[in-house]
């Protein structure tokens, strides 16, 4: 898989980063360090974007940090959902390409 691009709105940003920052608070990461090194690279992606506020971002993952957030989506979102939610709607659509691209 190559580097994913995708456009994320200032809101969806933040989001994002709220919802990485949740996670590593809430979360015991002894058997999955690697994840939690992925999403903090996520994290440290959206911070830099953040620096200068637009009311879009073009964000570039690695595939590490794609797959990191599909994965955030997978295991933190999914079971929760509330899909008239704007912010769940978005990463399943993010979700989907990454797994989409996995797949070809």
């Amino acid at each position: 898989m190559q580097k994913y691009k995708t456009v994320l709105s200032a809101v969806h940003c933040a989001g994002l980063r709220n919802l990485i920052s949740y996670v590593c608070r809430n979360e015991d990461f002894k058997d999955k360090p690697i994840f939690l090194a992925a999403i903090m690279e996520v994290m440290l992606v959206l911070n830099k974007k953040e620096i200068e506020y637009k009311r879009e971002y073009k964000i570039t993952f690695s595939a590490v940090q794609a797959i990191a957030v599909s994965k955030l989506y997978a295991e933190y979102i999914s079971p929760h959902a509330d899909f008239t939610n704007d912010f769940t709607s978005r990463m399943l659509m993010i979700h989907n390409e990454i797994t989409q691209k996995i797949a070809n």
